[in-house]
């Protein structure tokens, strides 16, 4: 029997699995529908050759670095001007980085996955140097180190964000006057995504 069967619900009987088509036939779900699979559900594809289906894509994306010269003031927490996100190396795709107020806003409730490295311009030896990932202006993660030749500092956290949650980092060092960050993708950068779960 050809034609359409118009319904809102397909059940398979309690206890059962439900199958649709055999064995060699081809099963489509047409561009710009959505095939929805529930939570606690189970879509078993074992032998089956799936294509063209997109199966979560880690967005929003983003990787921003530092690019002009900043002076971070000593022993001040300072917000990193990560002002360059289109350069080469860069993306942002959804446009969630603002290089205006240094600020991912992911506006797609999820887990991310955030990373940064900071990097401070000054040969020199001290003992206090951090980094801090912030949430809605709070610390989430702090890393710290003591500095040595131009060294860089690294912090990485897995957050959960809401639809408004933003993100920014911070620089704090104690060497006693103002330093300036080391500038350029490869040195001073802040970089995430989101998690499939």
């Amino acid at each position: 029997i050809m034609g359409t069967l118009f319904v809102d619900k397909l059940d398979p009987q309690s206890g059962t699995s439900l199958e649709i088509g055999s064995s060699g036939d081809t099963i489509s779900v047409p561009s710009g529908a959505t095939f929805d699979v529930p939570s606690g559900a189970t879509l078993d594809v074992t032998g089956a050759t799936v294509s063209g289906l997109t199966i979560g894509d880690n967005k929003p994306i983003f990787y921003a670095h530092n690019q002009n010269s900043q002076t971070i003031s000593n022993n001040t927490f300072t917000v990193v001007q990560f002002d360059t996100d289109s350069a080469t190396n860069d993306f942002d795709p959804d446009g969630k980085f603002n290089t205006s107020n240094y600020r991912f806003t992911p506006a797609v409730s999820g887990f991310y996955l955030l990373y940064t490295q900071i990097a401070l311009y000054d040969n020199s030896d001290f003992d206090n140097f951090r980094c801090t990932i912030r949430k809605n202006g709070s610390a989430h993660v702090r890393g710290r180190m003591p500095h040595r030749d131009n060294g860089a500092i690294t912090c990485m956290t897995i957050v959960s964000s809401d639809t408004d949650d933003y993100f920014d980092c911070e620089v704090y060092h104690d060497k006693g006057s103002n330093l300036s960050l080391t500038t350029g993708f490869e040195n001073t950068f802040f970089t995430g995504f989101k998690l499939n779960t």
